[in-house]
């Protein structure tokens, strides 16, 4: 009985692609790894990704199926939220603006 463990970067940080991060772009990417790879039983995060992984939670089935261990959580989620949309402003407006075309 082995186990398989799954590494990556997160957008925006190491050797992944992308120039900015936030909780909807990270939940994304964790999304797309479990639905690639999943599924996934037991998951860890440290700060934004803990955060996320609490996100994570409430919208992954049978949630009591699966672990979570979150390290040092980033808990002012409102603070990082502001910060991260003055920090993104233009990658914000893009991606409306994908949206609103998309939708045409």
């Amino acid at each position: 009985m082995g186990c398989r463990v799954l590494c990556f970067d997160a957008p925006g940080h190491g050797l992944s692609q992308g120039k900015y991060i936030n909780i909807v772009i990270y939940q994304e990417a964790i999304q797309e790894i479990i639905k690639d790879h999943g599924p996934i039983d037991y998951f860890i995060g440290h700060s934004l990704g803990a955060i996320t992984l609490a996100m994570v939670a409430e919208t992954i089935s049978h949630p009591q199926n699966h672990k979570f261990v979150l390290i040092a959580p980033a808990t002012k989620t409102t603070t990082v939220i502001i910060i991260n949309r003055l920090l993104n402003w233009k990658f914000i407006i893009q991606r409306m603006m994908q949206r609103v075309s998309v939708s045409r």
